[in-house]
């Protein structure tokens, strides 16, 4: 719904990440499966500002509970390993 409302709104393009095989229960394992998932969020948003020529500082970081974590997790990682910034975690 939230990409469906982006896309009516805003000029812009929307990756989803479904990471339901990831998500479920056991919840203990959800939770360390956040920390995996926004590292290969992370190297997805690298490539598509290092090829893609997308500015990191437009990328607008979406999450929901564990999927906000997940966000944060991007964000850490993309600054860390690839030394760029997120404009925006939400």
């Amino acid at each position: 719904r939230i990409k469906r409302e982006l896309l009516l709104r805003e000029d812009c393009n929307v990756v989803v990440v479904n990471w339901i095989g990831g998500a479920g229960p056991p919840y203990p394992q959800a939770v360390a499966n956040t920390r995996l998932v926004g590292a290969m969020t992370a190297r997805l948003a690298a490539q598509l500002i290092e090829v893609g020529g997308v500015q990191p500082h437009r990328i607008h970081a979406i999450g929901h509970s564990l999927g906000a974590h997940t966000c944060g997790y991007l964000g850490y990682h993309l600054r860390t390993s690839y030394k760029y910034k997120l404009g925006r975690i939400t």
